[in-house]
């Protein structure tokens, strides 16, 4: 079981807890550059990444897709899943 969106989660969860850091940033972007080189205006837009191996990564993106990759993986074993009825629990539907 590997993929990139468990492999988000492993590497983000090794760095916060084994080295109390994790490299990301926020900020909003008014230019970018062409694949020619030349600078170019866009509009104005936020956007939060971290840092893998030396590169920038969407971090919303990445965060939803690992996200999503847990809802799908709890969503497989749920039925499989007996219930247990603890007093003072309430059945969330």
């Amino acid at each position: 079981m590997d993929g990139k969106e468990i492999s988000f989660i492993k590497n983000s969860r090794d760095l916060i807890l084994k080295k109390g850091a994790f490299p990301a940033a926020a900020g909003f972007r008014l230019a970018e550059f062409s694949p020619e080189g030349a600078m170019r205006r866009v509009p104005k837009r936020w956007e939060a990444y971290y840092v893998v191996d030396g590169k920038h990564r969407d971090l919303v993106a990445d965060m939803r897709a690992a996200a999503d990759w847990c809802e799908a993986q709890l969503s497989t074993i749920e039925p499989r899943v007996p219930i247990i009825d603890i007093p003072g629990d309430t059945v969330i539907d």
